[in-house]
């Protein structure tokens, strides 16, 4: 499983531009951008940023801060908090 997540991330990282204060494939976002933004805001938002490699990190820092993730979210938080 370890192994597994580990391709997972490296294969995740590679897919950025050098620069990741871009999109992924193009200057918009893609519906890999809208999946995986979100994704790494659950994974830091419940205490597991630390399995997320810093490029990816970076990239959805710069995403959250972009028009797009402000639009939809609307200062919201990608978790639902517990009932």
């Amino acid at each position: 499983m370890e192994k597994n997540a580990t391709e997972l991330r490296a294969s995740l990282a590679a897919l950025l531009p050098d620069d990741p204060r871009q999109w992924i494939y193009n200057n918009k976002p893609t519906a890999l951008d809208a999946h995986l933004v979100p994704f790494i805001a659950r994974l830091t938002d419940v205490g597991w940023a630390n399995l997320i490699p810093q490029k990816l990190r970076e990239y959805a820092s710069w995403a959250w801060q972009g028009h797009e993730w402000s639009t939809l979210m609307a200062g919201r938080t990608p978790m639902v908090p517990p009932r």
